[in-house]
């Protein structure tokens, strides 16, 4: 099924669940690693590991890889009513809960196979064995935990790294003078994830791994000047379509709305974990609001922060008041939802079995579409995006059969300029229509040439 047009204003939407799973379907279907530059399993080893293993059990599909994210969005729901009973009550999880699983945003999202729902899995790990830890009367018991919730947090690094920014806030937030030892523990749990991951992988990657993430901090995260970071700032506040405020604001108004009461009204008393729950959410959203690049994808990293807060809130309301919230975020839910399941469409996976029937099995295509279009078949994928992937003479380098791309004046132009009358009607082998209106075609490659 495709998302929703509304879920994001990204086109990767449409090419980043092939991203994310192109080495491990390379492994499970051709026993090698995907060809070319650009291979996910430097980002997310943890995430190609996984999906290794499921696609080489349960065959490299589009839907063998939603599998993960299936899996890890239900045990994420788990963590956190256990880690709300703990901390709160029996009242705040089954809240709490109740919000993680069915904000739309969440939903959709988490039917997709993409790093942020493990990530957020982790994240909710470590929130879960800090409010046990919290809550532990046995010393030695409560410092065993802060390791492990240091070392469970830490490990998102091996899904997405992006998630390191909440870590201080659900390790550290809301301790006492005297919980020293506390702190020190989850800070040598998080450190000995973090000292694994630099010598077993980044060590022997690193110069791949320093070139990927000089890409992307140049280009989606840092902005160049103070008046980009302004207009980064001012776009996460206003802007209907790119902005994290309004899309909260939009789509889960009940969740945030709540979110903020628990935190923000003067009458309340705060537990610890609000101050972590609050850290963690505001931590987020902040780094959306000054970086480059920031889809509502990356949003499901803070959103079980803001349901955590939400079903805090409700379990210091009247029956007759958390029963109102309730009946309102189950309407707004359903309104968005209910449409979105109606109107479904399987464009992307209609045009990838249709491109797989016009070319041979084992053929390789090159494009910013081609490894999502591919999950499923035999067809070998490589992405090229300029400066990141496959930039140098893709076609040449890569024996390529193919190319295909979503049409754009970015994409058209790189290739147009490097293959002259590649994307010539002649060499049109098809064109389809996906999502929100892209526009896929793919070309033969079998005539093209280079410009030296």
């Amino acid at each position: 099924m495709d998302p929703p047009n509304w879920l994001s204003w990204s086109a990767g939407l449409y090419t980043d669940e092939g991203f994310y799973s192109l080495d491990a379907r390379h492994w499970a279907v051709f026993q090698h690693a995907a060809p070319g530059n650009f291979h996910d399993s430097y980002l997310s080893p943890g995430l190609s590991a996984l999906q290794t293993i499921i696609f080489s059990l349960f065959g490299a599909t589009d839907l063998t890889a939603r599998y993960l994210s299936v899996v890890a969005s239900l045990i994420t729901i788990i963590l956190m009513w256990a880690g709300l009973k703990r901390a709160n009550g029996e009242h705040a999880a089954d809240y709490g809960a109740l919000f993680l699983g069915l904000c739309p945003a969440i939903v959709f999202y988490n039917r997709m196979a993409l790093q942020e729902t493990p990530a957020a899995l982790f994240l909710t790990g470590a929130f879960c064995l800090r409010a046990y830890s919290d809550t532990s009367s046995n010393r030695v018991k409560s410092l065993v935990l802060d390791f492990c919730g240091g070392a469970c947090g830490a490990c998102v690094l091996l899904f997405k790294p992006l998630g390191l920014v909440a870590l201080p806030a659900l390790l550290f937030l809301g301790r006492r003078k005297e919980d020293r030892s506390q702190f020190v523990s989850a800070a040598a749990g998080a450190g000995f994830v973090i000292l694994l991951w630099f010598v077993f992988h980044y060590l022997p990657d690193h110069v791949e791994l320093a070139r990927m993430g000089s890409y992307y901090r140049l280009h989606q995260t840092l902005p160049g000047s103070l008046r980009t970071l302004w207009l980064d700032v001012r776009r996460g506040f206003v802007s209907a379509k790119t902005g994290v405020l309004p899309f909260l604001f939009y789509t889960s108004p009940v969740v945030i709305g709540l979110a903020i009461y628990r935190f923000g009204c003067k009458n309340r008393v705060r537990l610890s974990m609000d101050w972590v729950l609050a850290g963690w959410l505001v931590s987020g959203i902040g780094y959306c609001l000054v970086m480059v690049y920031a889809p509502s994808r990356y949003y499901i990293l803070f959103m079980p922060a803001a349901a955590g807060l939400a079903g805090n809130a409700c379990s210091g309301m009247s029956i007759r008041t958390r029963s109102i919230a309730t009946a309102a975020f189950i309407v707004v839910s359903a309104a968005w939802l209910i449409p979105a399941f109606t109107a479904r469409q399987f464009t992307m996976q209609e045009t990838g079995l249709a491109i797989a029937k016009l070319l041979p099995a084992n053929s390789l295509i090159v494009g910013d579409v081609a490894p999502a279009l591919c999950l499923g078949s035999k067809l070998q994928a490589a992405p090229m995006q300029p400066g990141l992937s496959n930039d140098k003479r893709p076609i040449e380098s890569l024996g390529a059969a193919a190319v295909v791309l979503i049409r754009s004046d970015t994409w058209d132009g790189w290739w147009s300029s490097h293959y002259p009358g590649l994307l010539d009607t002649k060499n049109s082998m098809g064109v389809w229509t996906v999502g929100p209106g892209y526009r896929i075609e793919l070309f033969r490659a079998k005539n093209s040439s280079a410009r030296t």
